[in-house]
């Protein structure tokens, strides 16, 4: 048996596939099945594509109580997308400070999909030490997650009635001009989530009500 890829139908004169057998017998597949194989193979091509980008794939937080982790980013807006765990090899190359033989990780990322992906990951039997602690200030090797939020006032809300480490009272708001003197207005604020890592929450300044009124000399 052979195929013919792409033949003409004498019939109809539109393409076809062909395919010859011992009783030389021919079975044409009109044009639409060719057209639809031909939008499959795009289509596969296209997710493979995809799939096989460069980028940064999702940020790694290695957690004391992943659990605990969880609760405190979902106040935030994440959703558990996927989760991974069991055994691992002690004798592998990841650089931990224990002979950990166990993990379990949860990827975190917000409804829809959008932005990008929070890794929880937690070690275990032997748990690895704490090599770093909450610190008042940063600097050099400092790490801070920024995260947008639609609404940053109701997320403070919520981190604050769940008992979340806050450094200001309220969000600061974030005030400019635009180009074409809308008033662009915004809010800012930071948290220590429970394993001491620096979070920015962000609420993008968007326009409000009018144009900006410049107050005289």
């Amino acid at each position: 048996m052979r195929w013919s890829l792409f033949g003409v139908d004498p019939t109809t004169g539109g393409a076809a596939v062909t395919v010859h057998h011992e009783a030389r017998r021919t079975v044409a597949v009109k044009a639409p099945c060719v057209i639809a194989l031909g939008v499959a193979l795009l289509a596969y091509a296209y997710v493979h594509v995809a799939l096989a980008g460069e980028g940064l794939l999702r940020t790694t937080l290695l957690v004391e109580d992943v659990a605990r982790s969880i609760a405190w980013y979902e106040q935030a807006g994440f959703r558990v997308e996927r989760q991974l765990g069991g055994d691992r090899d002690p004798s592998s190359a990841f650089p931990l400070a224990s002979a950990s033989t166990r993990f379990n990780l949860h990827i975190l990322a917000f409804p829809g999909g959008t932005g990008g992906r929070l890794g929880l990951l937690q070690f275990g039997n032997p748990q690895p030490p704490r090599v770093h602690t909450r610190q008042d200030q940063v600097g050099i090797g400092s790490m801070v997650l920024v995260v947008d939020v639609v609404d940053a006032q109701t997320v403070f809300t919520r981190l604050r009635q769940a008992g979340a480490d806050l450094i200001t009272p309220q969000p600061t708001p974030i005030q400019r001009d635009s180009d074409d003197g809308m008033t662009l207005l915004g809010y800012v604020f930071h948290a220590f989530d429970p394993d001491g890592n620096l979070v920015e929450f962000m609420q993008a300044p968007t326009p409000t009500i009018g144009p900006s009124v410049t107050q005289p000399n």
